[in-house]
């Protein structure tokens, strides 16, 4: 996240009736795109691990998923148009339902930020 009008999101977005998407997310100056491919809603309660790689204002967001656990997938490949490199961005985890009662189980294994 650069500011309120500019950051990037992966997710695993489930839809019951499947099939459920991997996306991306990319706001730039309020206005939103969203990427998605489809993914199996067998693998939905399966480790997943997103990826999202900075060099200057551009991001590489990739996945490693079940159907293909031993290689990085890229799902999108965006800019961020406030983004100042070098100066940090904000980075963290999150997980919603859509329904204000939802009630549904996340798990998030591992979380590390590595300078290249």
């Amino acid at each position: 996240m650069v500011s309120d009008t500019c950051w990037l999101k992966t997710s695993l977005e489930y839809i019951p009736d499947g099939p459920s998407h991997l996306g991306a997310v990319v706001t730039n100056y309020g206005y939103s795109d969203w990427s998605t491919r489809n993914y199996q809603n067998a693998y939905v309660t399966e480790p997943l691990a997103f990826r999202v790689e900075r060099k200057n204002g551009d991001y590489t967001v990739s996945a490693k998923t079940q159907g293909n656990p031993d290689e990085w997938e890229q799902i999108r490949i965006a800019h961020l148009h406030e983004d100042q490199h070098p100066q940090p961005v904000k980075v963290g985890i999150y997980c919603c339902s859509p329904t204000p009662n939802g009630g549904f189980e996340t798990r998030f294994h591992s979380f590390s930020i590595e300078k290249r």
